[in-house]
């Protein structure tokens, strides 16, 4: 096991335990019960651990900054659980959604209460800098909620350009990693240039991520990645790979691609799906923006100094791109 594997294990089980005590409360289980069954469901925990290193990168002890941690999980969490509803997911993390499980409601209701147990655990201790660590989190989410509008919105839409894209999942995805480091820095009451720099790290970790998640969806069966194999075609979403593909494809094509849009497809035609981004050369440009956006990440830690939590950020980057779920 790595350094930094070690570390995040640590870091992980510190907000593990706090989330179970957050959620204990068994009454009334038609809220508990689903709110536990997330948390449970595990997941890669990553903004947490964004939050925890980011508050050490500036010099805070990691300990008084556990209830952030778990409020930037409990949020992020209620963002899946919504994103299900609307994108009627059936699975996620190999399990059945909320909604599939029980029914819509409940999921409504268990993502509203994973909000407000968000809110407790940020204002659970008296933080320097709470004010803005509260700004900053609310900000979060209304962004999260518009980047979610714009990603319907596409669905409908016969063709989306690129710099619309990039908008979408700067909003939906990697505004939150950006949140994540910022309220982290800010409850290690961080300067306003750490702050910035973290923000700006969470920022292209965050794009970088949603571009090689567009790209997994694609390779990456149910197995390894918890979702189904072209779930997001299914789905009619705009992805990086068709998004890029757009503009390059023949009329042929074009036609070709749509008449695969909506419905979930076999392994052969999503092979084949797969061997159309590639012969156009978006594949090897998804690619390209995930290195180009991690070196981006790397380089917004340049101004922090030396330290075993920044050294453990620039890893992770490194990590992020051999991602496979």
């Amino acid at each position: 096991m790595s350094a930094l594997e070690k570390k995040a294990a640590y870091l992980r089980q510190l907000v593990g335990a706090y989330l179970e005590e957050a959620c204990a409360s068994s009454e009334p289980a038609l809220l508990y019960e689903p709110v536990r069954y997330l948390i449970e469901s595990g997941g890669k925990r990553l903004r947490p651990l964004l939050l925890l290193l980011a508050a050490e990168a500036v010099g805070a002890d990691v300990q008084e900054v556990v209830p952030a941690a778990a409020a930037i999980e409990l949020l992020h969490t209620f963002t899946l659980v919504h994103d299900d509803i609307m994108d009627q997911d059936e699975t996620r993390r190999g399990r059945p959604t909320v909604h599939v499980k029980w029914d819509v409601g409940t999921a409504i209701l268990a993502g509203d209460g994973l909000v407000a147990m968000a809110y407790h655990a940020l204002f659970s201790r008296n933080y320097p800098r709470l004010v803005d660590m509260a700004r900053v989190f609310t900000k979060g989410i209304v962004e999260v909620c518009e980047g979610q509008a714009l990603d319907k919105e596409f669905e409908t839409r016969s063709s989306v350009g690129m710099n619309e894209y990039m908008t979408m999942i700067r909003k939906k995805t990697a505004c939150l990693f950006a949140t994540a480091c910022q309220v982290g820095a800010l409850a290690g009451d961080g300067t306003d240039e750490q702050v910035d720099s973290l923000g700006q790290y969470g920022t292209h970790l965050g794009i970088a991520f949603q571009v090689q998640d567009d790209l997994l969806d694609l390779s990456s069966s149910v197995a390894v990645s918890g979702k189904p194999r072209g779930s997001d075609l299914a789905q009619g979403k705009k992805t990086f790979l068709v998004v890029a593909a757009e503009p390059v494809m023949s009329a042929q094509q074009r036609a070709w691609l749509a008449g695969h849009f909506g419905r979930h497809l076999p392994g052969e035609e999503l092979d084949e799906v797969e061997r159309l981004f590639r012969s156009l050369g978006v594949v090897a440009e998804a690619e390209a923006v995930v290195n180009k956006e991690l070196e981006l990440a790397r380089q917004a830690l340049g101004p922090l100094p030396p330290s075993e939590a920044v050294q453990a950020m620039l890893e992770l980057s490194h990590q992020l791109v051999a991602r496979v779920a």
